[in-house]
């Protein structure tokens, strides 16, 4: 489940600035579904946006960055019932973080490949979310308000 990865630009002096050429060996989907999270040992439930999923994990978007979301940290990603024919739960760690630059958020690889997690992938390939990367439903930021996101 392993993604390789190659370092081609290393800023000392500042982590966030280094770049990787990534070879992917799976299939993502673009998407925008809105997500909660937990991370281990804090006792708080974050809210985000799935926004890209594969067989082995995803990106998490938040519009608030905080100090306990940290590499190396194990949590578990809930996605609510609605879209999807049940309520899905997907143990993950966080590969990479993103605190400084736009898209804030989480680089996760799930723990194991799971029924929940080709439930989630299917549901995106057999199109029981259409339209979800342009209905303003999915992201749009009166949403993300609605929910108390901002």
């Amino acid at each position: 489940l392993n993604t390789k990865a190659e370092m081609i630009f290393e800023d000392p002096n500042n982590p966030e600035n280094n770049k990787y050429l990534i070879e992917r060996t799976e299939y993502r989907i673009e998407l925008q579904e809105i997500v909660s999270f937990s991370i281990r040992g804090v006792e708080k439930e974050f809210k985000g946006y799935l926004t890209n999923l594969s067989l082995s994990g995803g990106f998490i978007e938040v519009t608030q960055f905080e100090d306990v979301l940290k590499e190396d940290s194990m949590g578990t990603l809930f996605i609510s019932e609605g879209r999807f024919p049940r309520a899905i739960a997907i143990d993950f760690t966080v590969m990479r973080t993103s605190a400084q630059k736009r898209p804030k958020g989480l680089g996760i690889r799930f723990e194991a490949i799971s029924d929940a997690v080709l439930d989630l992938k299917n549901a995106f390939e057999s199109n029981l979310l259409p339209n979800s990367l342009n209905d303003e439903k999915y992201f749009n930021i009166k949403r993300m308000q609605s929910i108390k996101l901002t």
